[in-house]
């Protein structure tokens, strides 16, 4: 039965988080964020640049070339938000996907998470809340029982992406996931 609903639900999620893009501003919570906008960008200097703070210059290099092309699109906020919502969907997915959930509990999970984090995260994206979401995403992708390549390809995703956003999420994902092993 719950097969049933699982697509309606992650289809449901998706709708709402593009709805919230649509209809609300977005903003930065912190100022790490604003200086790597505008040094990413170029705002201050007019040049876009991939010396960002804090993350990786292969990000800061992406943020860059994709602002050269085309800087009447806010490429920092949309990259942000774009992992956090496939980090959002694959974690709702996972929850909805456990065939020991009623329909009940699937919608309390996906109202949850839908209310309490992605609305929040979606309207003021941080980057290290960003990294962070991608090493909890690799988390339960390691608690998954089934062992396959397409497992641990969004396992090296999440990994990856998080590193470059924010190397030093890895050590809080170290934190947790060592446990799994000892």
């Amino acid at each position: 039965m719950m097969y049933k609903y699982k697509y309606f639900l992650a289809l449901f999620t998706i709708i709402a988080i593009l709805l919230l893009w649509f209809y609300f501003p977005i903003c930065f919570d912190n100022n790490d964020d604003q200086a790597m906008f505008a040094i990413s960008s170029g705002w201050l200097s007019g040049v876009p640049s991939a010396n960002v703070m804090l993350s990786n210059v292969l990000y800061g290099k992406l943020l860059s070339t994709l602002f050269s092309l085309n800087n009447s699109i806010n490429w920092y906020t949309l990259i942000l938000q774009l992992v956090f919502a496939i980090c959002w969907v694959y974690l709702l997915c996972y929850f909805l996907s456990l065939k020991k959930n009623s329909l009940k509990i699937s919608v309390f999970i996906s109202a949850i998470l839908l209310l309490g984090f992605i609305v929040a995260a979606i309207t003021r994206p941080q980057f290290t809340s960003v990294a962070l979401c991608c090493m909890i995403a690799a988390l339960f992708t390691l608690y998954q029982s089934q062992h396959t390549t397409y497992r641990f390809a969004w396992f090296v995703f999440f990994i990856i992406v998080a590193i470059l956003i924010r190397a030093e999420s890895f050590f809080i994902f170290l934190v947790f996931a060592l446990p799994i092993y000892f």
